[in-house]
């Protein structure tokens, strides 16, 4: 009788794991979570930077007092090279960078079909402990904040754009916002202007002013295109598996695509387009693209297509909006005759490294 109850018991118990494990196979692993990113786009016109000359002069005098006059000779610089990228400015008013990288970064974050899809907000402005309780924010952990910037250097060698990359964890607990630094990182592509001997900042901002608007705006197109394009690599799975292996002081060549070519170093990611500071190299390519799909698209007029007693009305004058992707260049003039009767519209308006992670830990106030 107790052979029997032993043998009941054995049998009931081997019932009762086989069911525990069919179950547990019939639930689905859990897959990685989105990842997280905040886009930063809070710079409103060309900035200046400023190369450490300072820091130099610091290093060779030593001390408090090299350290001041470090800062002079940086301060110095930022003050003259204001005065000079104004007409810079001027030419790029009508140039929206903060409109365009986010464009760029959208499209190309939907483009990559990344699993799972990240999850992206785009802020417009800084947002300090105030702004985060506010806004209802949640922790985060492995947060990554991206930063554009667009800029040229205070001697007005260098035009470029670069996105600073911050990984952070981020802790909400009552009215205390926490971020913890892990990683930093740069996507930076960047156009140096040939030197001429003897040409000092003055000369060379010059040599922008006279390059003109459409053809600075076009050069920030292809350093958006290029940076937009770092990011959503180090997206993949490819990118990620290529990032991980360590980097020399030399640094190695990413070549994702043939008119990809990147360099991965300690610090990110980096590429240049040196330019001779006379052609216009950017503007007439983008206007040979249009030119050319123009070409190719059957266009349509409404002439055509009016009955043979139809009066065509005279041709109106109207400007046509770049597209989405195009840079901002001068209102082309098109001859579109209107439908019978409709008022005449009025012309569109153009468009408007990975280094160690850090254990510090701040306080966002």
């Amino acid at each position: 009788m107790l052979k029997k109850i032993a043998l009941l018991a054995a049998l009931v118990s081997l019932l009762g794991n086989t069911t525990v494990s069919a179950a547990a196979t019939d639930i689905p692993p859990a897959g990685p979570a989105p990842k997280q990113i905040e886009v930063t786009l809070t710079q409103p016109e060309l900035a200046v930077d400023v190369p450490d000359t300072g820091g130099a002069v610091a290093a060779g005098v030593g001390g408090i007092l090299g350290a001041l006059i470090g800062a002079a000779i940086n301060k110095a610089a930022v003050a003259n090279a204001e005065k000079r990228v104004a007409e810079m400015r001027n030419a790029l008013v009508d140039y929206h960078f903060n409109d365009r990288f986010e464009q760029a970064l959208r499209a190309k974050l939907a483009a990559a079909d990344l699993a799972p899809a990240p999850s992206v907000e785009y802020l417009r402005s800084v947002r300090g402990r105030d702004e985060l309780i506010a806004a209802n924010a949640v922790p985060r952990t492995g947060l990554l904040v991206l930063t554009p910037r667009y800029a040229i250097t205070s001697d007005f060698e260098r035009l470029s754009v670069k996105v600073q990359a911050t990984t952070l964890d981020r802790t909400l607990k009552g009215e205390k916002v926490k971020e913890r630094y892990r990683a930093f990182n740069s996507y930076v592509y960047s156009f140096p202007m040939k030197r001429i001997s003897g040409s000092d900042a003055t000369e060379d901002s010059k040599r922008w002013v006279e390059l003109g608007g459409t053809e600075m705006a076009a050069m920030f197109e292809e350093g958006i295109d290029q940076v937009t394009d770092m990011i959503v690599y180090d997206q993949t799975s490819a990118g990620q598996a290529e990032a991980a292996t360590k980097v020399t002081r030399q640094g190695r060549t990413v070549g994702p695509t043939p008119d990809r070519q990147w360099q991965r170093t300690r610090l990110g990611m980096t590429a240049t387009h040196p330019i001779d500071g006379t052609s216009k190299e950017f503007s007439e390519r983008d206007a040979a693209r249009i030119a050319a799909a123009k070409a190719t698209t059957p266009v349509t007029s409404a002439a055509a297509l009016a009955p043979a007693a139809t009066p065509v009305a005279a041709p109106v004058e109207t400007s046509a909006a770049p597209a989405a992707n195009a840079p901002i260049a001068a209102p082309i003039k098109t001859n579109a005759a209107p439908a019978a009767n409709a008022p005449a519209a009025a012309p569109a308006a153009a468009p408007a490294d990975a280094s160690a992670a850090l254990s510090a830990t701040t306080e966002v106030k």
